[in-house]
Parts: C-alpha cells; structure tokens; sequence
C-alpha cells in the first residue's frame, strides 16, 4: 500500500490537462476565421490568465507549505527552535511533514536519554567521591606489623570497605565485602 494517496505531480498534471481540453473545445467550437482574426487577442489573453491561475494554484498548493517545511528543516539543522508540523495532508508535502515529526520525536528522546545519562552520571560521580572520602586515608602505624589498605571499585561504586578504630592500647580492623558491586552494593558498604 502506498503512503501517498494523492500525488501532487499527478493533481497537477490533471489541471494541466483539464486547461488544455478547455481550450481546444473552445477552439473547435469557433470556425477558422474566427479563431484567425478575432480569437488569436482572446487565445493569448486566456492562456496567460489560465498561467496566473495556475502560478497562482501552484503557489499556494505547494510552495507554500514546501516553504514551511523547510524552514522548520532549517531551523533544526542549525539548532534553532522549530515547531511540529501540522498537516491533513496525504501528498508528497504531508509525507515530508510527517517524516520531520517523527524525527524530531526521536530527537527529542534521545536528548531526554542523553540528558537523564548525564545526571545519573553525575550522580554516580558524587557518589563515588562520597564512598572514597568515607575510606580512611593512610592506614594506622603499629609496631610490628606493615598495615596497607586500599580498594578500587570495578564500577564507580563498590561493595569493599574498610576502617579502622583505635582505643588507647588496641587498633581494630574492620573489612567489608558486599556481594556483588555496583549502587546497591555501595550503598550496603557504606552503612
């Protein structure tokens, strides 16, 4: 089945065809000396005025609304704002129209998406400069034994952690593993 249901090469190719059967009737109806000598005035005068009426027609029907769907083109090639087209159309025009609201709706999307990924992004990034500031920085000094603890998350957040506690003659260790990694392991570390 085809989108186009009325062409518009074809609807005005059949008002071309309808002026030029108007005037060879007109022609054929008046005798050869009429057309010769009072006509020929009357025949250029109406063909010019079927061409403006027709220019006229032409305009209107489609440059018009070619004009306006290009303009709304322009505007978001260039990064301008531009509108939704509304049309009834089922022509060439009104498939033009209906081709850039779809791909402004898709536009639109991805720019939500795009949008919603940065801020999730941003999110995590604060997150994880969170979780690493609740990490002690250099590990406790004891005699006798070389402490080092570090971890690195596989993602931007982890489910490792570890601390340590200090009383007056004993230093406890504590070490965290949160199964899986990720947010959720992150925040079941952190707590």
């Amino acid at each position: 089945m085809s989108l186009i249901r009325r062409s518009i090469v074809s609807k005005h190719v059949f008002v071309l065809f309808l002026v030029s059967v108007l005037l060879s009737v007109l022609f054929g109806v008046l005798s050869y000396k009429e057309v010769y000598e009072i006509t020929l005035p009357v025949y250029f005068g109406s063909m010019f005025f079927l061409l403006l009426l027709f220019t006229l027609f032409y305009s209107l029907d489609v440059i018009r609304p070619l004009k306006k769907v290009l303009r709304e083109m322009q505007a978001l090639i260039t990064g301008k704002d531009y509108k939704k087209i509304y049309t009834e159309r089922v022509d060439e025009i009104g498939i033009l129209a209906h081709f850039f609201n779809q791909v402004t709706k898709s536009f639109s999307k991805v720019s939500d998406d795009i949008a919603d990924r940065n801020r999730l992004v941003s999110d995590l990034d604060v997150a994880s400069q969170l979780q690493e500031d609740i990490l002690p920085k250099k590990s406790p000094i004891i005699k006798g034994l070389e402490v080092v603890a570090k971890t690195k998350p596989a993602t931007e957040l982890g489910g490792d952690a570890f601390n340590f506690f200090r009383t007056k003659d004993k230093v406890y260790i504590y070490i965290g593993d949160v199964t899986g990694h990720g947010v959720a392991a992150g925040l079941c570390s952190s707590i």
